[in-house]
């Protein structure tokens, strides 16, 4: 995902059956997990085998003598225990997609046992599939929180209508980069954009063909912007560019071209095509900037566009 082209905010109600975790989805996750953590889903598995050891050999009469060991009850006592807190640890702390796999690992490994102890065991047996349910259970809701918590960071940096960052998360980003051409002495600028007359369609034809328009405009910005650009809408009509690895000359390039996908821009309102105009301030990032001055600088360009009627490109240079 990347800071440009985020996903839409989604304002319907959160349900179980809405929060992906559907047996299809689950299985997608578990071989993403497994892909992205091969060791460690390798190594939890083993240890689950392990920590089986005790149930496993009950099954087998070659190793019936293990059983009278002195440690062996303890193991016996303790197995799932260790088992639930080893999985229960992987699926909250690193991938719930794991800790659902080393459940059912568990339930393979068991399987024999189960089959075979069942009448006899079936007390013990209870008590296993009981557990392991609690695990199932358990890593179930974390993926839950991890989901919800994932759906909460999102409502928190974009912007409702657009789905763009929103001013304080541009900012943040800002900052970032702002180290990153300090560090690496790398080209970069800021592109603030104004709409022009945009507070006539909106008195005109209300704030719902003026979201249209916004909408219209960000899909835009996220068709002409990189992986490593970031994009945002400030507030109102006013949105904002960070374009990394790229020189005040480029940087004005790339403003000349959005100005004019926005003059062919048009939505339909009713019977009525509304297009806009953009006004565009260009300033390059200095190793010594800072947001507010960068923030301040850029402004004052995209003003100097107003003050000409709009529908243009200003340059400010590096601030240093």
């Amino acid at each position: 995902m990347t800071a440009a082209d985020g996903p839409q905010i989604d304002t319907e109600p959160l349900t179980p059956s809405r929060l992906g975790l559907r047996p299809a989805e689950w299985l997608r996750r578990i071989r993403a997990a497994v892909l992205a953590y091969p060791r460690l889903a390798a190594g939890m598995l083993l240890a689950v085998t392990v920590l089986s050891f005790a149930d496993l050999v009950e099954i087998i009469p070659a190793l019936e003598p293990v059983t009278h060991h002195a440690w062996f009850p303890f193991i016996h006592a303790t197995h799932i225990v260790l088992s639930m807190i080893l999985l229960l640890y992987i699926g909250h702390r690193v991938e719930p997609a794991l800790g659902l796999l080393g459940v059912g690992w568990l339930l393979i490994v068991l399987a024999p046992y189960i089959v075979m102890r069942h009448r006899e065991e079936l007390p013990e047996i209870v008590r296993l599939l009981a557990m392991m349910g609690a695990m199932g259970f358990a890593i179930y809701l974390s993926a839950v929180r991890k989901q919800l918590q994932d759906v909460l960071h999102e409502l928190a940096i974009r912007d409702p209508v657009t789905g763009l960052l929103n001013r304080r998360q541009f900012e943040r980003e800002l900052a970032r980069q702002i180290l990153v051409v300090e560090r690496y002495r790398i080209p970069a600028a800021v592109v603030y954009l104004d709409l022009d007359k945009f507070k006539a369609v909106n008195d005109s034809l209300g704030h719902q063909a003026g979201d249209r328009l916004l909408i219209g405009i960000a899909e835009i910005l996220k068709q002409n912007v990189r992986a490593t650009d970031v994009a945002a809408r400030l507030g109102g009509d006013e949105f904002a560019l960070i374009l990394t690895y790229t020189s005040l000359g480029e940087a004005k390039t790339v403003a000349e071209r959005l100005a004019q996908a926005f003059r062919e821009h048009h939505v339909s309102i009713g019977d009525q095509l509304v297009a806009t105009t953009g006004s565009f301030g260009v300033v390059g990032i200095d190793r010594k900037s800072s947001v507010s001055d960068l923030m301040v600088a850029a402004d004052l360009a995209m003003y100097a566009v107003k003050n000409r009627g709009g529908n243009g490109v200003s340059l400010v240079p590096l601030i240093a």
